[in-house]
């Protein structure tokens, strides 16, 4: 299956919508921004996003400006007047005693500055200092720039919103329901096909919200354990992450706390392995470790339970369902009775108790013994009873179902038509 580009679906999210609107608004109010993003979220969705909204926001069309096409001594304001059509002097941060205060101007550019951590540390530096004094002395002008950061570099520190500079963190943006939400509008497959159900269940939880992340596991999601975590982990090492920084990280404060935090930069427990992209905030869990840094840190179990999560939501209901309707079967054939009839001697008084009042009440290691008696007739229907059986109780001890298990399941549910 192929990977879909998702910036259409991301696009879509009306929490996407107002994080970029913000952006739009802010830069339309003559404001620079700067967006610290934890490596969750591409350039590429950064600038479908505020084209977007500032289309929305009737403003003008976002110029992309890509800074590895600087040339090796090239000056910042150079590059930009090159590229732009704009002229050094429009460019050029005033000095405090020369700004024009807090009378903006119109702002007629929006320019999205795009791969500066690319860049070498040598030929980044004058960057990150063009754009601290413009964000700083350059209010007046009839332009803004947009700068997309994966975190706060030294060089920016101590920088906060002002009425020059809008700071944005992806913290809490994005919750589990709007990955659900980003893998339907972005899935190619029918939805009823057991690949779309299971990604739109486990996906979210696996990425919470880190877009980037999302395209990688797209097809990854639907394989072994082995095969995901050893995906996660190459990830992990392109991001930068390494298992001894991250011990010693956790050894050095322990595990933060459940401190969820608001929109803004993570508390300050959680800052350091935020820099590191190993932390993250979603609405239904708050702050966690990234599963790009449970997989670094070789944590199964960890991994493991981020699966449970969206398994547990997703089979639970359906095996309870497919139950019940082996249940209904037997009790159209069989007439109410059936439970005691022929599966007394396996329940307890409690269980005899509710399959006497509703036979669609009997559970799964009864149901499973009953159909292996030949009076009752249900041969046909073994295999998916013993599969629901043991799924349910890989559950209930919170251990993960693979997917192959769950697409035979999918396939006995079609091939018997239950509903």
């Amino acid at each position: 299956m192929s990977v879909p580009s998702l910036d259409e679906a991301v696009a879509q999210l009306p929490s996407f919508r107002s994080f970029a609107d913000a952006v739009a608004r802010d830069a339309l109010g003559g404001r620079h921004a700067l967006l610290l993003t934890g490596g969750a979220v591409e350039e590429s969705y950064l600038r479908s996003g505020l084209e977007a909204a500032l289309l929305r926001n009737q403003g003008p069309s976002l110029r992309p400006v890509f800074l590895l096409d600087c040339g090796v001594g090239e000056a910042p304001v150079s590059f930009l007047a090159r590229v732009t059509g704009l002229s050094e002097e429009q460019l050029h941060p005033k000095l405090k005693s020369e700004a024009a205060g807090d009378d903006f101007q119109p702002v007629y550019e929006v320019f999205l500055l795009e791969g500066l951590e690319r860049l070498p540390p040598a030929r980044a530096e004058p960057w990150l200092e063009f754009f601290r004094l413009t964000a700083k002395y350059g209010g007046s002008a009839s332009h803004v720039f947009v700068l997309p950061l994966r975190r706060l570099p030294r060089a920016l520190a101590g920088m906060t919103s002002d009425i020059r500079l809008a700071l944005y963190w992806w913290w809490r943006r994005l919750s589990v329901l709007d990955m659900r939400l980003v893998c339907r509008l972005g899935e190619q497959a029918p939805a009823s096909s057991p690949e779309t159900v299971w990604r739109e269940a486990v996906l979210p939880h696996l990425v919470v919200g880190d877009l980037s992340l999302a395209t990688h596991l797209w097809d990854t999601v639907l394989q072994s354990e082995e095969v995901l975590m050893s995906a996660l982990q190459e990830h992990g090492r392109q991001r930068g992450l390494e298992a001894a920084s991250l011990r010693e990280a956790i050894r050095r404060r322990g595990r933060p706390g459940r401190d969820a935090g608001q929109e803004g930069p993570p508390p300050a427990a959680w800052l350091p392995l935020w820099e590191m992209g190993a932390a993250q905030c979603s609405v239904e869990h708050g702050p966690e470790l990234t599963v790009l840094a449970l997989a670094m840190l070789e944590d199964v179990s960890g991994l493991r339970s981020r699966m449970w999560r969206g398994q547990a939501e997703l089979l639970l209901p359906l095996l309870t369902r497919l139950r019940m309707a082996i249940c209904q079967v037997l009790t159209d054939k069989h007439g109410r009775g059936w439970p005691l009839r022929y599966g007394k001697a396996w329940m307890d008084e409690e269980q005899q108790r509710l399959a006497a009042e509703d036979p669609l009440s009997t559970e799964f290691g009864p149901l499973e013994l009953i159909l292996k008696r030949t009076e009752v007739g249900g041969q046909r229907f073994q295999s998916i009873a013993q599969a629901l059986r043991l799924m349910r109780n890989l559950l209930a001890h919170n251990m993960a179902v693979s997917f192959g298990d769950f697409k035979d399941l999918w396939q006995m549910r079609e091939e018997l038509n239950l509903a």
